[in-house]
């Protein structure tokens, strides 16, 4: 099992793994790049148009911009990230 971020060294490591026939589980970060065997984690994308729906209920309703920060070495934070902002674009209820 494997919690790593996304770089080329770790999916090389993970791919050469994988190619001696282990296999590899990447938990929490997913690595789709890697080839990895598996993956055991949430949908980012989808918690992240969760949040952005949360942001969007408690903010008032008047405002110019919003600030969001992540770490874009974790693919899962790119991918929350990705699916905030989308959903940020979209009229609340």
């Amino acid at each position: 099992m494997v919690n790593a971020r996304e770089h080329p060294a770790i999916n090389r490591a993970i791919r050469k793994l994988v190619g001696s026939g282990q296999p590899v589980v990447t938990l929490t970060t997913d690595l789709p790049s890697s080839r990895r065997s598996a993956y055991i984690g949430n949908d980012q994308y989808a918690a992240g148009s969760v949040a952005a729906q949360l942001i969007g209920q408690i903010l008032p309703e008047k405002r110019n911009s919003i600030l969001l920060t992540l770490s874009v070495s974790f693919t899962t934070r790119t991918r929350n990230g990705v699916s905030t902002r989308a959903a940020q674009r979209v009229p609340a209820p």
